[in-house]
Order: structure tokens, then C-alpha cells, then sequence
């Protein structure tokens, strides 16, 4: 083994130090990933089956991307962002990966939206200098 440097890294590999629990997680991750991807070989041998791939690539990244934002807007931990978004894909007779495209979509154009007016990515939380200036003042003031 090689020694441990201040920053808790290995400095022999340059590597920091895996936690076992976290080790032996990950190698059953990769394990159920390696079955995964075994399952969905035969679909790569057609030009289809490889779009298919590809596609469906897309939108489990895209529903991933629309759960971090639900996470993050209203304080909820994946799972419970997941039902949030299947409530309103239920509700609302849309797909999930439709809602969570247009989500996403609209993320991006508010960050765009931001950055041509000069705000750093990320300052449009309702601590943002601009939400700050359009509520109104507390009553009593």
C-alpha cells in the first residue's frame, strides 16, 4: 500500500482512498452495469437497435438532468423528485421524458436569458439580486 498524503490521497497512485463499503458498492454497480450492457449488445449490431441505444441514452440522461433541477427547486431528495415528476407526467397526460425535456429546456433558456444580461450562471435563485429587487417590501416599511 502506498502512504497517505495530508489531502488524504494515495501518493503512491495519485489517487484518493476508497472507503471499502464504497469499494464493494461500485464493483457491484459496475457488475449490474456489465449485465446491463450485456443484455443490450444485440442491439447494437443494427444501425437501429444502435439509435434506439443512443436514444434511449438521451432521455435517461435528460429525466436525470430534469430530476436534479426538481431536487434543487424544491429541497427533495432524487426519489421523491422522481414521483414528483411521474405525478405531473400522470396529471398532465404528457411523458416524463416530454416534461423533463421541456424542463430542462427551459433551465437552459433562463441561464441564457441571465447571462446576456451580465448574472453569473447560477443567480437566478430566489436570493438573486433581481428576485431581491421585484418582491415587495416587507409590510410595515
Amino acid at each position: 500500500m502506498g502512504s497517505s498524503g495530508a489531502d488524504g490521497r494515495d501518493t503512491s497512485l495519485g489517487r484518493p482512498r476508497v472507503p471499502r463499503h464504497d469499494a464493494v458498492a461500485r464493483a457491484l454497480a459496475l457488475d449490474a452495469l456489465l449485465d446491463d450492457a450485456a443484455e443490450l449488445l444485440p442491439l447494437t449490431r443494427s444501425a437501429q437497435g444502435r439509435q434506439d441505444l443512443l436514444d434511449a441514452l438521451h432521455v435517461r440522461t435528460t429525466i436525470g438532468m430534469a430530476i436534479g433541477l426538481v431536487m434543487e427547486r424544491f429541497d427533495l431528495d432524487s426519489e421523491e423528485a422522481y414521483e414528483h415528476l411521474a405525478r405531473l407526467s400522470a396529471r398532465s397526460d404528457l411523458a416524463l421524458r416530454d416534461i423533463a425535456a421541456h424542463l430542462v429546456e427551459q433551465s437552459n433558456e433562463l441561464r441564457d436569458w441571465g447571462r446576456r444580461r451580465g448574472r453569473p450562471t447560477g443567480d437566478h435563485g430566489p436570493d438573486a439580486p433581481a428576485a431581491r429587487e421585484a418582491q415587495p417590501p416587507p409590510q410595515g416599511q
